[in-house]
């Protein structure tokens, strides 16, 4: 599926600003989310926030971002990556939201970072995507998994 760019967590960005967190240093995680989360940039940073939520059972699994990179653009750069492929045919429950995370998919732990977010159902406020027997892939915007601009500090 074709997405809309993320949101960033403000911890992370916070910390990429910083120089804490290095977008190419390390591995990136992306994990998927029912609709029982409630996103709260401002409040969640990690792991443990979002555990409760995560998919489980059957044939999920957390999937690990392959070709991570930034590619820069004029005033700012963007975070991109291979798309995500959970499989085809693959069986998944309902999911409404995918965070990607610092980390190894084998190895999270609770206090993992969490980078950004992304409403798979377009921000409709409802519903939520999943996988019968069918195929299952979030391909980054164009634009990247996000951007970050100069000069968006002096705000």
């Amino acid at each position: 599926m074709n997405t809309s760019p993320m949101q960033i967590y403000d911890t992370a960005f916070y910390a990429f600003a910083l120089g804490a967190l290095r977008l190419t240093a390390g591995d990136k995680v992306a994990v998927l989310l029912d609709a029982r989360y409630v996103p709260d940039l401002g409040n969640h940073a990690t792991f443990a926030d979002i555990q409760a939520f995560e998919l489980a059972g059957g044939q999920y699994r957390r999937q690990q971002l392959t070709g991570a990179r930034l590619v820069p653009l004029p005033g700012a750069i963007c975070f991109t990556s291979d798309p995500l492929n959970w499989g085809n045919p693959v069986t998944l429950a309902p999911s409404k939201y995918l965070v990607l995370l610092d980390g190894l998919a084998g190895g999270l732990k609770p206090t993992s970072a969490l980078l950004a977010l992304m409403d798979l159902t377009g921000g409709t406020g409802f519903g939520a995507v999943e996988a019968s027997h069918g195929a299952f892939a979030v391909t980054p915007p164009n634009s990247g998994w996000f951007e970050i601009r100069a000069g968006i500090l002096e705000q």
